[in-house]
């Protein structure tokens, strides 16, 4: 029991290594682009902190980071609730940016390329192997999706405010000055739904397993 302790806050502490390095990175080039434009570092951390990408790859490292530091708020471990949706959230990253954003994305320096994969794919598949192996299933409930679609729904929301204000909008999805309000709204709210239904499924697929294994 202790060995998979060490085993599973070694696994969470390579996650926090590999997903803060790759967020330290982009930050960097986003500075250094937005300053060689002759705009200010404040510019550039706005910018950064637009992307569901960057936001979801904080959240991720800091959960990975306080699971191998065993410093999780309370003393106590976090429960499968809380790392499936986190899983799940950073799973969205992965596939609507191969399905959605991939080919739309400008030629990357062999850095940028590095920060662009770590984060979108890297993290992603890392964290749901850590989420498989590492993360007990039998906590979940049918309950939980409607807490873990409260982080993207807020994202939306953050980033439709944010484009109200300033006029850029980070996904072309949600580009309220392109598509008008009720197509973004309509593009967002299909994007919802998708992952509260990929929620609905994990929990009917760990209830499955879980009683399966409890059978045999």
């Amino acid at each position: 029991m202790k060995g998979a302790l060490t085993n599973q806050r070694a696994f969470a502490a390579l996650i926090a290594i590999i997903g803060w390095s790759a967020l330290v990175l982009q930050l960097g080039l986003t500075l250094s682009a937005v300053m060689a434009q002759g705009r200010s570092a404040a510019a550039g951390i706005w910018l950064y902190l637009g992307y569901f990408t960057i936001l979801t790859n904080i959240l991720v490292a800091t959960t990975m980071t306080l699971v191998a530091f065993n410093r999780w708020p309370g003393g106590a471990k976090p429960n499968a609730g809380a790392m499936t949706g986190v899983a799940l959230a950073i799973g969205v990253v992965g596939v609507v940016y191969h399905l959605l954003l991939s080919g739309k994305v400008p030629e990357l320096t062999s850095f940028g390329w590095l920060a662009d994969r770590t984060m979108h794919y890297f993290v992603p598949m890392l964290t749901l192997l850590f989420w498989v192996a590492c993360v007990p299933k039998s906590g979940l409930t049918y309950t939980d999706p409607f807490r873990w679609i409260i982080y993207p729904v807020c994202y939306l929301a953050y980033a439709m405010v944010r484009g109200s204000f300033d006029g850029w909008y980070p996904y072309f999805f949600i580009d309220v000055s392109a598509l008008g309000y009720q197509k973004a709204m309509l593009n967002a709210a299909v994007l919802s739904v998708g992952v509260l239904i990929i929620g609905f499924f994990i929990v009917f697929v760990s209830r499955m397993l879980h009683a399966r294994t409890n059978t045999n």
